[in-house]
């Protein structure tokens, strides 16, 4: 299931993957990717996986407007 920047930044406005906090040594400006992919992944795989396709199509649909 590949992850974009913008399904990384739904999840995290629904709440769906939560924000940690940053080290100290980094800024928010130099990050390449929000939130890491890995995170999404792991939270949306087991989730989507079980999803009928008709809920999928539904899904990507809403995330396209909303985003």
């Amino acid at each position: 299931f590949p992850v974009d920047t913008n399904v990384g930044r739904i999840t995290v406005r629904l709440g769906w993957v939560p924000l940690q906090p940053l080290p100290s040594d980094v800024y928010l400006h130099s990050l390449d990717q929000y939130p890491p992919m890995d995170t999404i992944q792991k939270y949306l795989w087991p989730r989507l996986c079980t999803l009928d396709q008709k809920t999928l199509y539904e899904l990507h649909y809403q995330m396209i407007t909303f985003g």
